[in-house]
Order: structure tokens, then C-alpha cells, then sequence
């Protein structure tokens, strides 16, 4: 914490942002939350200025851009939607909606969106954790068939199409005909969906660079995955430039202290009043 890595991010996006001349492409800044994406793009904007977010570059979260490649495969007629439906209306979690419930491993099924045969469809799956959604098939299907979805139906059904050679050839054709660049921040919080994508990004050619440090790993509730990342990046061949001092643990004692909790030692805090902390 504190060593710098948004600003490498947001330092990284201007370089690319202004290095020659533009080709109508987006450098693309990638984080995976609403407030991560809003923290680099004001970094962004800090650093570089309103320019280097004017359209059609700027930040996004994956999720959102897992919502933009669906929506091209849906535009471009490759996979078909319950009610031919090519807008859809991307909710965090069925929370809230008709009839949607609590679905407990007791429970042990519940609807999930898949692609057959270019259509999308919904399948049981075993429930490993408690969750609201929907575990009738009629009653899930009439809220996608209505254009309703949640950002679990969007990853299900890319990771499906990702899964379809041809669909796959598709999605890395439109990732480098509208994007320059790639930089994504926290890299750890990351699933494998989400390092697919970037996987399918640099392997199309598009420079492509993560920033993260695996023991930063918050968003377990959407998934995250940092145990393949590892492997992801020496697999990519991606070069790696430690980043080893942090803004925020200044003195020794700070130092000695986050050295022994990383290694797993016993430490003993000396007491003191809060008065008197930095």
C-alpha cells in the first residue's frame, strides 16, 4: 500500500496517451471497481489534463468491458439475446428485482446464463455460496428476456463465446480496431475472465501493461482470482519492474513492522496515545 501504483497507472496512460500521433483508437485504462476506475481517471485527469481523456480514450471498469463485448457480438447479430433484445440493462446484483430470493447451498441450484449454439439460455448450477438470484428457469428467463441482466449474466455468457474459436477470433478483431492501448490497475483483483480478456488483448499485439501487488487483493465479491496471475504474466513473457518503497511506511519502525506482518512473525506494539501518531 501507498508504493505508487495508480500514479504508475496514470503515468503510464498519459505516455501512451500522448506518444505520436493518434490512429482513432482508445488507450484504455482498466480498473475493477466504481471507485478504482474513478481514482485513476482523477489521477489521470491530475496529472495529464481533460485532454487526455477526451473521446475516445478514457477508464472504464472490466465489468464495463465485458458489457461492450457482448454487446458488439449481439450488434453484429454472432449471439442472440432472450426477445432479440441488443440493449440490455446491466444491474450489480438481482437485489431487489420480482421474485428474485436468497438462494442458499441448501437450496443446491440456481439460473445461470449460457450460450447454445449462439443463443443465450439459462442452466441450473450448483450454488457453492449463498446469494440473491433466481432459481425457476421461467421466472429468470422473463427478466432477460426483458433486457434485464446482472454482471454475472454478461461474464457467463463472454466466457461461453470466449470459448467459440470463431467468437474469440471476433472479440480480439474488435479489441485491436478500437483499442491502442492497455493498462489495468490492481491487476490482482482480478478473474479469469477478466485476465482472458487481457490475455486475448496483448496476444492480439495491443501494448498492453498490469499493475498490481497480490497481497491488495480486495474483491473477492466479484470473483477475484489473484493465484493465475503469476502465471499469467510469465506466460505473456510481460517484463516486470518491482516497485519496493511506499509513501505511506516512511520510518524504520513502520518498515520493520509491515517486513515482520509479510513474513508472518509476531510483533509487539509499544504503547502509546493517539495523540501523540503521525
Amino acid at each position: 500500500p501507498g508504493s505508487g501504483k495508480t500514479t504508475v497507472a496514470a503515468e503510464r496512460y498519459g505516455v501512451v496517451r500522448f506518444a505520436g500521433q493518434g490512429d482513432g483508437r482508445s488507450v484504455l485504462g482498466l480498473s475493477f471497481a466504481r471507485s478504482a476506475r474513478g481514482e485513476l481517471e482523477s489521477r489521470v485527469r491530475e496529472r495529464w489534463g481533460s485532454s487526455a481523456l477526451r473521446w475516445p480514450h478514457g477508464t472504464s471498469t472490466l465489468d464495463g468491458l465485458h458489457y461492450r463485448l457482448v454487446s458488439h457480438l449481439l450488434r453484429i447479430d454472432e449471439i442472440q439475446w432472450f426477445g432479440g433484445n441488443k440493449d440490455l440493462v446491466v444491474l450489480d446484483s438481482w437485489r431487489g428485482q420480482p421474485y428474485a430470493r436468497l438462494l442458499t447451498p441448501d437450496y443446491r441450484y440456481c439460473r445461470v446464463a449460457r450460450l447454445t449454439s449462439r443463443n443465450v439460455t439459462t442452466v441450473g448450477m450448483h450454488i457453492g455460496r449463498a446469494f440473491v438470484g433466481y432459481g425457476i428457469k421461467a421466472r429468470h428467463e422473463a427478466m432477460l428476456a426483458q433486457g434485464i441482466c446482472t454482471h454475472d449474466e454478461i461474464r457467463s455468457v463472454l466466457r461461453s463465446a470466449l470459448a467459440d474459436p470463431q467468437l474469440r477470433a471476433i472479440v480480439a478483431d474488435y479489441l485491436t480496431m478500437t483499442t491502442k492501448a492497455v493498462i489495468v490497475d490492481e491487476v490482482f483483483d482480478g478473474n479469469r475472465i477478466d485476465l482472458e480478456i487481457v490475455r486475448i488483448a496483448a496476444e492480439a499485439g495491443i501494448p498492453t501493461t498490469v499493475i498490481g501487488d497480490p497481497w491488495q487483493a480486495l474483491y473477492e465479491f466479484r470473483g477475484a482470482q489473484p493465484e493465475p496471475v503469476p502465471g499469467f504474466v510469465a506466460a505473456l513473457q510481460f517484463e516486470s519492474f518491482p516497485v519496493l518503497e511506499s509513501f505511506r511506511f516512511r520510518t524504520d519502525e513502520m518498515k520493520a513492522l509491515a517486513s515482520e506482518l509479510r513474513a508472518g512473525n509476531p510483533v509487539q506494539l509499544h504503547p502509546g496515545a493517539a495523540v501523540d501518531a503521525d
